[in-house]
Parts: C-alpha cells; structure tokens; sequence
C-alpha cells in the first residue's frame, strides 16, 4: 500500500566528496522515483563549505539538480562553525536552523532516511 508520494532525505555528513556521491545518489533517486517523489538532501558537517562562494566551483558538484527538483539544504550551525551564514551559500541552495533537528521532524512526518 502507497500513501502518497515517496519522501527521501539523503543526510550528507562529512567532506565534499561524500556530497558529490549524494548529488549523483539523489538524481538516480530521482530518475527512479519520478517526478512525484520528494527528495531532499540536508548536508551538516564539512560538507557544507562545499555549498558557499567559500568553495571552488562548487556548482559544478550541484550541476543538475536544480532540474531534478532534489532540494538542497545546509545546516546554518554546521556553517557557523566554519565562520560562515546561509548568506554564503551558492543560488538554489537553501538553509535549516540545525539539521539534526530537521531530520528528526522529517523523520516524525513519514519521510524515508538515508544516511550518506
């Protein structure tokens, strides 16, 4: 039995390069699960210096996901510990508060959790 559309949270923690892997993970997710899925990748952690004008080319780790409709958020603790804000993050990129927390609320509202 299928209620409603698939919710995916990809959570993204550690380097860049494990972003990289999620990117390519959420658009098969996506390919796969067609266009009525939501999925949603919450980057904590190193991570997320990869998703600022901090980084080098960093939109070339996100390029196609705009049209994939994967949203991509970052936690605003882990950019505080690197010395940076939501204001530092590259275009298409949004923000949440913590993303532990984020994840716990997605997590009480049905979606399905992938650690990364």
């Amino acid at each position: 039995m299928t209620v409603g559309p698939v919710r995916l949270l990809l959570h993204v923690l550690g380097e860049s390069d494990a972003l990289a892997t999620a990117v390519r993970i959420g658009m098969k997710a996506r390919a796969e699960l067609g266009g009525e899925a939501k999925i949603e990748l919450v980057v904590h952690g190193p991570a997320v210096v990869a998703l600022t004008t901090a980084a080098d080319g960093p939109e070339g780790v996100l390029s196609g996901l705009e049209e994939s409709s994967v949203l991509v958020v970052a936690c605003r603790n882990s950019l505080a510990s690197f010395g940076l804000s939501a204001a530092d993050l590259i275009k298409g990129v949004g923000s949440v508060p913590a993303a532990i927390a984020h994840l716990a609320i997605r997590q009480g509202d049905g979606w399905s959790y992938v650690r990364l």
